[in-house]
């Protein structure tokens, strides 16, 4: 992969990726960049400010695009010959690729609160549909983290 200078339109860097580079993803939140290489099944992440290899992870067969999620900063491969899609998210260790399935929960039905039992929230973690963290819900849908589950919660007021 060739790194040109935007203002020189001069190459100041060259770096060394898997075999048949594909594509590439930008993350503005962690500066790195992601290599899609189709041959060997992987991504290779760069550092931007460096221009360093930060490392190649393996993914599904014939990686071909990305998708960066700026909610959760996480980078979505799909891998076109695996019909699949591999999930790296930037841990505080570096890149790993995850895929942690939860279990469902076993209620079906959204807790409905209102009134005085909002209160039993406020010791909670509460997220909104997006995935954003709330601080303090008004009316609508919301997601309750718990022990070993994700619950739905309607506040109404």
């Amino acid at each position: 992969m060739t790194v040109i200078d935007g203002a020189t339109d001069r190459v100041i860097a060259t770096v060394a990726v898997g075999e048949r580079p594909l594509a590439l993803c930008y993350n503005p939140t962690n500066n790195k960049v992601y290599c899609a290489n189709a041959d060997d099944s992987s991504v290779t992440v760069i550092d931007g400010t460096s221009d360093v290899v930060v490392a190649t992870i393996g993914v599904g067969a014939g990686p071909n695009d990305f998708a960066w999620s700026p909610v959760q900063n996480r980078v979505y491969v799909a891998n076109y010959y695996g019909s699949s899609i591999s999930v790296l998210r930037d841990s505080m260790a570096g890149i790993e690729e995850s895929f942690r399935p939860r279990a469902p929960s076993r209620r079906l039905e959204p807790t409905v609160l209102s009134g005085a039992s909002v209160q039993s929230l406020k010791s909670k973690v509460i997220f909104d549909a997006m995935g954003r963290r709330v601080l303090n819900p008004r009316s609508g849908v919301f997601f309750v983290r718990e022990a070993q589950a994700v619950r739905k919660v309607v506040i109404q007021r």
